[in-house]
């Protein structure tokens, strides 16, 4: 009788164990979905701020070709109404 006592209070422990493992597994998966949410909303932002720029750019310093915005180069060029940024990484 001991024996299955003990036996049973061993198959809670270990169903215990696995059920925190399932949990800790979830949580970090949890995790990884917002660092990931952070992520594009941060590369969305960084983009949105870009556009932002590159019009700042173009009303305020349309006078000059080549700029820099953040890790990127921009080169600018105008021919009658066009107004064109071609834009590349540049540095680290």
């Amino acid at each position: 009788m001991a024996e299955t006592v003990l036996l049973l209070l061993l198959l809670l422990l270990l169903l215990l164990l696995l059920l925190l493992l399932l949990l800790l597994l979830l949580l970090l998966l949890l995790l990884l979905l917002l660092l990931n949410y952070y992520y594009y909303y941060y590369y969305y932002y960084y983009y949105y701020y870009y556009y932002y720029y590159y019009y700042y750019y173009y009303y305020y310093y349309y006078n000059y070709n080549y700029y820099y915005y953040y890790r990127c180069c921009c080169y600018c060029s105008s021919s009658s109404n066009y107004y064109h940024c071609y834009c590349y990484c540049c540095c680290c």
